[in-house]
């Protein structure tokens, strides 16, 4: 029974993970269409006549104004998105992995919820027999784990170059930008997640799924590099 409220558990926060990158990806979209529409109102009141320019101020401020907002609701929602997965990629011994009940804690009882006898391991994997399409926990963290540790770095890195491209465009104030820097070097961290031996999300990456996470690494830091120098330069 412990075994089989971990799975659930598993796939509650697998497709809750989803489900947020799909919330994300949703509102970015969103912001963006905003963002640019917002840009449009005040290219239009600069055309104006010369009388107009209290006009155009108030339009710049209030562009600035909307833009903040934006990189904060930005934020917020890469916030939910990397808490959604990291439930996932830190799954407590390792996402969709049995573990010996003695050594087991007590799981919390609302993972029970609406879980049947007909959702068992075991007659999952008649069913999947029944099919001819039986594969092992092990088969289906390699499936899922490596298309989730590449949604996560995406997340991070677009939010950071979206908020870094705004902040400058708006001339925001440096704690915004600050918030782009964070976000490249929590790209980073991936790193550490995926060889913590803890998880073993070593183990469900192939060669050339490595070789591309160490390349999107390598990108992250020369764009922290990047925007760590732009910062030192503009505060000096």
């Amino acid at each position: 029974r412990t075994n089989a409220l971990r799975e659930f558990a598993s796939w509650r926060s697998y497709i809750q993970a989803h489900r947020s990158f799909n919330n994300w990806n949703s509102k970015l979209a969103h912001i963006e269409e905003s963002f640019h529409r917002s840009v449009e109102n005040v290219n239009k009141a600069s055309t104006l006549p010369h009388q107009n320019r209290a006009y155009l101020i108030q339009e710049k401020d209030s562009h600035r104004e909307r833009v903040t907002e934006f990189v904060e609701e930005m934020d917020a929602i890469t916030k939910t998105m990397i808490t959604d997965i990291l439930r996932v990629l830190e799954f407590d011994q390792g996402w969709l992995t049995d573990v010996n009940v003695s050594e087991t804690s007590e799981i919390q009882p609302e993972y029970s919820t609406g879980l049947c006898a007909a959702e068992s391991k075991r007659e999952l994997a008649e069913r999947g027999k029944a099919m001819g399409t039986l594969l092992e926990p092990g088969d289906v963290k390699k499936i899922c784990l490596p298309v989730l540790i590449k949604i996560f770095h995406h997340v991070l890195i677009t939010t950071a170059k979206r908020i870094e491209s705004y902040s400058e465009s708006s001339r925001l104030p440096f704690e915004h930008k600050n918030l782009a820097t964070n976000l490249f070097k929590r790209s980073l961290q991936i790193a550490d997640v995926v060889a913590d031996n803890r998880y073993e999300l070593y183990r469900t990456q192939t060669k050339q799924q490595t070789m591309e996470l160490l390349q999107k690494l390598c990108d992250s830091s020369k764009e922290l590099l990047r925007v760590e120098n732009t910062v030192s330069v503009a505060a000096d």
